[in-house]
């Protein structure tokens, strides 16, 4: 069961089994849930003649009353999709990025939202009708992607100034969501991932860490974007067996890369590999020591921090590499594939974790650590060692070359090249930096979800 929201009365979401139909005189912004939700919010002061709709009638652009912003708080609390016209003002307006027209839905926003351009007549409409849509909480599916070149008619306001001869269609035939269409949202809508009473989510079971009712748990997530979670082990870092410089020692990162990296992501909200004399300088709004063993967590959001502990995993546990390094990359980059991850800096301290990670990060799906703009330090970091008794800090640096991996946040509305040359600026110090190609990550990244 989901809830149409702003409908045409007696239109094509009403009469079904399994929807209930919100039209005007019921007011959706008072939807209070709980069924998941396909929305068709008023468009005429977002879309591009909403210029000329101000300038005829007198109707502001982008003032609607609430409208879209009450259907997308709707949808990111009840999970579900929203229909708008491509092109649509009402994005940028509430921070959402626009899609890509390629085929592929894209992140949109911080919240979880993925968005796409598809095109109604694709699905029956007889003009083009480009869309925009936007998902939180369900399943991402393969749409009937690309823009079409059979549309046989143009819709009522268009072609004033072509001598395009197709016939237009009246306002009512262009607002028509065609059935095949409603079927398809409806369809996405239904995969929404609900937690019940408990908190727990009726799709994987797991607890939700997010107070909301669509499931955030990457566990989920990561399900549904085809990783599995349980390469990451249940353990603490006392399984761990170090190896090589990193035998039974602490190393924590120095200021000078701390300071590069709070002016790459802004701010720092969480290092999940960490202790509380390294906090002293990270100062991250949230850490996870040892204890919190953050490698079997599921709450990694917004930005984050990791220089991982170094060494080798046990052979008794199943995971896809014995690097311990290599592991922590593959734990961020899946949080970061399910858009919990906002953006990251991740410190190799060796640079062999490079090459550890690409096989297992084919394995399971994820990025390899070369598929993100990096900083290769000019000379090896020094980093902080403790004493044994914790009484000073001296330095320490690896046998070999160090690497700092810069992940950007994709979904912020934030240009890619202006947070690379930011990355590139704040470690301009302490090493050249590799920008990648923008493009190629920006595709390989999502296309996979």
């Amino acid at each position: 069961m989901i809830a149409a929201l702003y409908v045409a009365r007696n239109g094509s979401y009403f009469g079904l089994p399994n929807v209930d139909p919100w039209d005007e005189t019921r007011d959706a912004r008072r939807y209070a849930g709980p069924l998941p939700i396909v929305a068709h919010p008023p468009c005429t002061r977002w879309c591009r003649l909403a210029g000329l709709v101000e300038a005829r009638w007198g109707h502001r652009r982008g003032e609607d009353g609430g409208l879209f912003a009450a259907a997308l708080a709707s949808v990111r609390l009840w999970g579900g999709v929203l229909e708008h016209p491509a092109y649509s003002d009402a994005w940028a307006a509430h921070g959402l990025a626009a899609p890509a027209t390629g085929g592929v839905w894209t992140p949109a926003d911080t919240e979880g939202g993925w968005t796409c351009y598809v095109e109604q007549c694709r699905y029956g409409h007889r003009a083009r009708k480009a869309t925009w849509l936007y998902a939180c909480g369900t399943d991402l599916p393969q749409l009937r992607w690309g823009k079409s070149t059979s549309a046989s008619a143009l819709v009522s306001w268009c072609g004033n100034h072509t001598h395009d001869r197709r016939p237009r269609l009246t306002a009512k035939e262009a607002k028509a969501t065609p059935p095949e269409f409603r079927d398809t949202l409806i369809g996405i809508a239904m995969t929404a991932r609900q937690t019940n009473e408990t908190g727990e989510c009726r799709y994987c079971g797991y607890p939700c860490s997010f107070d909301r009712p669509v499931c955030r748990s990457f566990r989920c997530t990561a399900r549904h974007n085809g990783l599995d979670y349980s390469i990451f082990p249940e353990t603490n870092g006392d399984d761990m067996e170090r190896s090589d410089t990193s035998q039974s020692q602490e190393f924590y990162t120095p200021k000078q890369i701390v300071e590069a990296t709070r002016r790459t992501l802004m701010a720092i909200d969480l290092d999940p590999a960490s202790c509380a004399r390294a906090q002293q300088v990270v100062q991250a709004k949230r850490f996870f020591s040892r204890d919190d063993n953050g490698l079997a967590r599921d709450d990694w959001t917004g930005r984050i921090f990791l220089n991982p502990p170094g060494g080798e995993v046990p052979s008794s546990l199943q995971v896809p590499t014995r690097s311990s390094q290599a592991l922590w990359w593959l734990k961020l980059a899946a949080h970061y594939m399910a858009r919990q991850v906002t953006a990251a800096v991740f410190v190799c301290y060796s640079i062999e974790v490079l090459s550890r990670a690409q096989k297992p990060s084919r394995a399971i799906g994820v990025p390899s650590p070369l598929a993100f703009p990096l900083c290769i330090p000019e000379q090896r970091i020094a980093f902080d060692v403790p004493s044994p008794d914790g009484s000073r800090i001296g330095t320490s640096s690896p046998k070999y070359g160090n690497a700092i991996i810069f992940l950007p946040a994709l979904g912020t509305g934030e240009d890619l090249d202006s947070q690379i040359d930011r990355f590139a600026q704040a470690f301009a110090d302490i090493g050249d930096v590799a920008r990648g190609d923008g493009e190629r990550l920006r595709t390989m990244v999502w296309e996979a979800s």
